[in-house]
């Protein structure tokens, strides 16, 4: 027996972490008080704190998402840095190779 958000969603990095919820192979105590044991786990903080990392998206996709966006960032600083230099070489008449290159102030 397991629980869906503990098994998705659960911090496994801290050091109160516990399979109990998490792997059905794992023991979750006493079958005859099954219900009881539901209805703990269900208020307990561990199951509470995966099922709220859930609900905020606080998952791998959302890192990922930031990383993506850290990197779109980056690249667009990059180009405009890139851009600012050209526009410089050409307000200085310095083009490629022979070729002169003539442009308006902005």
């Amino acid at each position: 027996m397991f629980c869906h958000y503990c098994w998705l969603f659960a911090e496994r990095h801290i050091s109160s972490y516990s399979l109990n919820w998490c792997d059905d192979s794992q023991s979750v105590g006493n079958f005859n008080k099954v219900t009881e044991n539901i209805e703990k786990h269900e208020i307990s903080t561990k199951h509470l704190q995966a099922k709220y990392r859930n609900m905020k998206d606080e998952t791998v996709v959302a890192e990922l998402k930031e990383a993506a966006e850290r990197t779109e960032q980056k690249n667009r600083d990059t180009l405009r840095r890139r851009v600012h230099v050209v526009v410089l070489f050409a307000k200085q008449g310095l083009g490629h190779g022979n070729a002169v290159v003539q442009v308006e102030k902005m």
